[in-house]
């Protein structure tokens, strides 16, 4: 709170000396970006470290009056996705805002994948099964340029909603497939062992 107060000297110290000086946010596991010191960035990197100290609605109260302000940038709308979809508390209609503000976007690039991937998550807790299927697998068309370890996330997500289906050959099949890339992913090796005859 203090760094707020001192935004606007902060960012005119650091400046003076450093021109276009920026700094690296991790947004969430698979997409780091740069941000610059100034109210964006200071909410951003707020909201980070309100999320690891278990302060969701703090949070995304901050990251949703930023997005509110510019509803056309990516990372804050995947910072306030993330935000949302992993919280505890999240009710079905917050999830519900993520599915709908989600909607427009086009799998164009890595974040815009990591928000889908999101809004498909955010589906899940919905209990919307297989309109999660549906946004996963066309996650899954496109794969250049995308983080491998979002890639197998989105996967194995698949593979446990296929689980929840009883579609078990779809399921073992996505699980062996992040199994070859990564044998130590999550619990893929058990839930391999519980679907083989």
């Amino acid at each position: 709170m203090k760094c707020r107060g001192a935004l606007g000297d902060f960012g005119n110290s650091i400046h003076k000396y450093i021109k276009g000086f920026q700094l690296s946010l991790q947004i969430t596991d698979y997409i780091d970006s740069p941000i610059e010191v100034d109210r964006r960035g200071l909410t951003l990197a707020m909201a980070e470290a309100c999320q690891k100290q278990g302060k969701y609605a703090e949070a995304i109260q901050e990251v949703t009056a930023l997005w509110g302000n510019n509803p056309s940038d990516a990372v804050v709308c995947l910072s306030l996705c993330e935000l949302v979809v992993t919280s505890p508390s999240a009710s079905n209609a917050e999830l519900e805002d993520i599915v709908q503000m989600t909607t427009p976007i086009e799998n164009d690039d890595p974040i815009h994948s990591n928000i889908l991937y999101l809004r498909a998550a955010a589906m899940y807790r919905m209990q919307l099964v297989d309109a999660a299927i549906k946004q996963l697998s066309l996650l899954l068309r496109k794969k250049t340029d995308r983080p491998d370890s979002l890639l197998r996330q989105i996967r194995y997500l698949r593979a446990r909603l296929f689980e929840q289906l009883n579609q078990k050959a779809k399921a073992k099949k996505d699980y062996e497939m992040v199994y070859a890339e990564d044998p130590s992913f999550r619990d893929v090796r058990s839930r391999i062992r519980l679907l083989t005859p």
